[in-house]
Parts: C-alpha cells; structure tokens; sequence
C-alpha cells in the first residue's frame, strides 16, 4: 500500500503492476495522480478523481398512512386497507427494500422493492392481510427496511407496531351530531 504523501513503485516495475494507494480520511471527492517514467527517466502522468464514501444513510423516518383516507396516519389500520408505508432518508438516490411480518400470526411479505418518490423519500404500497390474519384486540406488524447507497453503504431499520397495527375494533373515521 503506497501512503497518500506519494511513495513511489519499487523501481523496475513493469506492466500490469498493481499499486495500492490510500486515500486521505474522510469522505468527499479525491484526486489521484501516477507519475510514470520509463528507462530514460521520460516522465508522463495520468490524473482521476474517485468519491470516497463510507457514509451509511440515514433512516430519518417509517411511518404509514391509508391510501383510501391519508390523513389517517395513526398506524390502526382495518384488515384488507391498502396501506402506504413512508421511508424518509438522508440521502436520494437509494435502493431499497421492505418486508412487513407479524410474528403473531406468521405473516410475512417477503422482501417487497422501495419506490424512490425522490428528495429521499421511499414508499411502498401494502395490500394488508384480511381479519384471518389478525389477531383480537389488534395484531401489530414489524416493518423491516434496507437502504443502499450508491457506494455499497447498507443500513438495515426495523420498527415495530407503533408504524402498522391492524385492528377488528371499531374505528371511528367520522361523526355527526344530529340537533
């Protein structure tokens, strides 16, 4: 490994020499430079600029609301709503997956693709299970994510019932008082 003050190659070295260098700390852009001179002491070189990020993103936010009524968003959710759940990141541009499962019931999506809504925001729409699925008094659902940025950087997020439960109870979606 040849430090980032410059050491150069042992002399000799011919094609197709590998040559390690380590880059300064710290994440951001980075410019590498190889000078090459051959037997009588020519001299060339060749200049690249690489992004070093070793930064995990961010999970800023998991929450959920129902498709049909968004301004319900208090994660109690009738069997068979369509339920959206939001991912809010640090960073744009991710990959991402999620899986919803009630350890309850032995519910389980299977690893289900983000959509990238842009700004780092990432949805996914949840078709939630019929009430066979759901246990009384309420059956919460833990909801999984995995976001990776462009570098490799993964982070892994789960969240439990205060993001999705899913209730036989009433829910009261409206009143109206009669004079």
């Amino acid at each position: 490994c040849i430090p980032s003050t410059g050491s150069p190659p042992p002399v000799g070295a011919g094609p197709g020499v590998r040559v390690e260098v380590e880059l300064k700390p710290g994440d951001g852009r980075k410019t590498i430079i190889t000078r090459f001179r051959d037997a009588v002491k020519n001299e060339s070189e060749a200049q690249t600029e690489v992004t070093l990020d070793q930064t995990l993103p961010e999970v800023r936010s998991v929450r959920s609301r129902d498709v049909a009524n968004p301004a319900d968003v208090d994660g109690r959710y009738r069997p068979g709503s369509v339920i959206e759940i939001i991912i809010t990141s640090s960073e744009a541009g991710l990959v991402g997956n999620v899986t919803v499962t009630s350890d309850e019931t032995g519910y389980n999506t299977g690893i289900q693709p983000l959509l990238d809504a842009g700004g780092g925001t990432y949805t996914f729409v949840w078709e939630s299970p019929p009430l066979a699925a759901v246990e009384k008094g309420g059956t919460p659902y833990q909801v999984s994510v995995e976001l990776t940025d462009a570098a490799g950087n993964r982070v892994r997020r789960s969240v439990n019932s205060d993001t999705v439960t899913l209730t036989e109870d009433t829910i009261l979606d409206e009143a109206t008082l009669n004079d």
